[in-house]
Protein backbone atom coordinates (compact mmCIF):
# COMPACT_ATOMS: atom_id res chain seq x y z
CA UNK A 1 0.00 0.00 0.00
CA UNK A 2 3.02 2.51 0.77
CA UNK A 3 4.28 1.99 -2.18
CA UNK A 4 1.67 2.60 -4.48
CA UNK A 5 0.78 6.19 -2.28
CA UNK A 6 4.55 6.62 -2.39
CA UNK A 7 4.24 6.86 -6.38
CA UNK A 8 1.01 9.32 -6.54
CA UNK A 9 1.97 11.38 -3.10
CA UNK A 10 3.93 14.04 -5.26
CA UNK A 11 1.32 14.28 -7.37
CA UNK A 12 -1.00 14.49 -4.63
CA UNK A 13 1.03 16.65 -2.97
CA UNK A 14 0.94 18.91 -5.74
CA UNK A 15 -2.72 18.95 -6.80
CA UNK A 16 -3.35 20.53 -3.66
CA UNK A 17 -1.85 24.57 -4.70
CA UNK A 18 -2.16 24.11 -8.33
CA UNK A 19 -2.71 27.06 -10.08
CA UNK A 20 -5.61 28.34 -11.53
CA UNK A 21 -7.99 25.50 -9.69
CA UNK A 22 -10.12 28.62 -8.64
CA UNK A 23 -11.14 27.79 -4.47
CA UNK A 24 -9.51 26.15 -2.33
CA UNK A 25 -11.65 25.19 1.37
CA UNK A 26 -10.25 25.09 4.64
CA UNK A 27 -11.51 25.53 8.22
CA UNK A 28 -11.37 28.36 10.22
CA UNK A 29 -10.86 28.72 13.84
CA UNK A 30 -14.04 27.80 14.98
CA UNK A 31 -14.74 24.95 12.42
CA UNK A 32 -16.57 26.86 9.84
CA UNK A 33 -15.19 26.13 6.02
CA UNK A 34 -14.43 29.69 4.49
CA UNK A 35 -13.01 30.22 0.71
CA UNK A 36 -9.94 31.55 -0.33
CA UNK A 37 -8.59 32.39 -3.90
CA UNK A 38 -5.27 29.95 -4.54
CA UNK A 39 -3.66 33.15 -5.84
CA UNK A 40 -3.62 34.28 -2.40
CA UNK A 41 -1.08 31.70 -1.52
CA UNK A 42 1.03 33.14 1.66
CA UNK A 43 4.98 32.74 0.32
CA UNK A 44 7.33 33.73 3.64
CA UNK A 45 9.81 30.36 3.77
CA UNK A 46 11.78 28.39 1.76
CA UNK A 47 9.45 25.86 2.15
CA UNK A 48 6.67 27.68 1.07
CA UNK A 49 8.65 28.69 -2.44
CA UNK A 50 9.30 24.45 -2.29
CA UNK A 51 6.20 23.53 -1.43
CA UNK A 52 4.26 26.28 -4.15
CA UNK A 53 6.57 25.44 -7.28
CA UNK A 54 6.04 21.81 -6.64
CA UNK A 55 2.13 22.39 -6.73
CA UNK A 56 2.23 24.63 -9.85
CA UNK A 57 4.27 21.86 -11.75
CA UNK A 58 2.14 19.29 -10.94
CA UNK A 59 -1.29 21.32 -11.27
CA UNK A 60 0.37 22.11 -14.40
CA UNK A 61 0.78 18.91 -15.79
CA UNK A 62 -2.45 17.72 -14.65
CA UNK A 63 -4.20 20.49 -16.61
CA UNK A 64 -1.86 19.75 -19.55
CA UNK A 65 -2.78 16.01 -19.34
CA UNK A 66 -6.81 17.09 -19.45
CA UNK A 67 -7.10 15.08 -16.41
CA UNK A 68 -10.89 15.95 -14.97
CA UNK A 69 -10.06 15.44 -11.36
CA UNK A 70 -12.53 16.46 -7.98
CA UNK A 71 -9.93 19.40 -6.43
CA UNK A 72 -11.75 18.50 -2.78
CA UNK A 73 -11.79 14.71 -3.02
CA UNK A 74 -7.77 15.08 -4.52
CA UNK A 75 -6.98 17.42 -1.10
CA UNK A 76 -8.71 14.46 1.32
CA UNK A 77 -6.24 12.04 -0.07
CA UNK A 78 -3.06 14.44 0.05
CA UNK A 79 -3.80 15.13 3.91
CA UNK A 80 -4.33 11.40 4.68
CA UNK A 81 -1.29 10.88 2.69
CA UNK A 82 0.74 13.14 4.62
CA UNK A 83 -1.25 12.97 8.24
CA UNK A 84 -0.69 8.97 7.47
CA UNK A 85 -4.28 9.03 7.96
CA UNK A 86 -6.34 5.44 7.28
CA UNK A 87 -6.71 5.57 3.38
CA UNK A 88 -10.21 5.76 2.35
CA UNK A 89 -9.61 3.27 -1.01
CA UNK A 90 -7.51 -0.07 -1.27
CA UNK A 91 -4.46 -0.01 -3.07
CA UNK A 92 -6.55 -2.44 -5.18
CA UNK A 93 -9.04 0.13 -5.52
CA UNK A 94 -6.46 2.79 -6.42
CA UNK A 95 -4.96 1.05 -8.93
CA UNK A 96 -7.74 -0.02 -10.90
CA UNK A 97 -8.57 3.62 -10.97
CA UNK A 98 -5.44 4.29 -12.31
CA UNK A 99 -5.68 1.72 -14.72
CA UNK A 100 -9.19 2.98 -16.38
CA UNK A 101 -7.47 6.84 -16.47
CA UNK A 102 -4.70 5.54 -18.17
CA UNK A 103 -6.97 3.46 -20.71
CA UNK A 104 -9.47 5.94 -20.85
CA UNK A 105 -6.21 8.32 -21.80
CA UNK A 106 -5.04 5.86 -24.08
CA UNK A 107 -8.49 5.36 -26.09
CA UNK A 108 -8.67 9.67 -26.26
CA UNK A 109 -5.09 9.50 -27.81
CA UNK A 110 -5.74 6.92 -30.12
CA UNK A 111 -9.40 8.66 -31.43
CA UNK A 112 -7.72 11.95 -32.00
CA UNK A 113 -4.91 10.12 -33.85
CA UNK A 114 -7.17 8.30 -35.77
CA UNK A 115 -9.24 11.52 -36.87
CA UNK A 116 -5.86 13.02 -37.97
CA UNK A 117 -5.13 10.17 -40.43
CA UNK A 118 -8.59 10.98 -41.68
CA UNK A 119 -7.84 14.28 -42.48
CA UNK A 120 -4.24 13.51 -44.35
CA UNK A 121 -4.06 12.73 -48.37
CA UNK A 122 -3.26 9.03 -49.42
CA UNK A 123 -0.01 10.79 -50.25
CA UNK A 124 1.02 12.06 -46.49
CA UNK A 125 -0.10 8.99 -45.23
CA UNK A 126 1.95 7.00 -46.97
CA UNK A 127 4.66 9.22 -46.13
CA UNK A 128 3.60 8.92 -42.28
CA UNK A 129 4.04 5.18 -42.51
CA UNK A 130 7.14 5.09 -44.31
CA UNK A 131 8.68 7.25 -41.02
CA UNK A 132 6.84 5.06 -38.70
CA UNK A 133 8.52 1.95 -40.35
CA UNK A 134 12.10 3.93 -40.74
CA UNK A 135 11.74 5.08 -36.88
CA UNK A 136 11.05 1.02 -35.83
CA UNK A 137 13.85 0.23 -37.60
CA UNK A 138 16.16 2.24 -35.97
CA UNK A 139 14.43 1.63 -32.36
CA UNK A 140 14.99 -2.22 -33.45
CA UNK A 141 18.75 -1.62 -33.64
CA UNK A 142 19.27 0.49 -30.91
CA UNK A 143 17.90 -2.34 -28.85
CA UNK A 144 20.43 -5.03 -30.54
CA UNK A 145 22.94 -2.54 -29.91
CA UNK A 146 22.73 -2.08 -26.46
CA UNK A 147 21.97 -6.01 -25.61
CA UNK A 148 25.69 -6.75 -27.25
Amino acid sequence: MRTFCALLAPVAVCCVVMAGIGFVAFADEEGDAAETNASEAVIETEKDEISYAIGVQVGGSILQGGIDVDSEVLVHGIVDVLEQNELAMSDMDMQQAMMALQQRMQEEHQQRQQEQMEQLTPEQREQLQQQMQQQMQQQQQMQQQQIQ
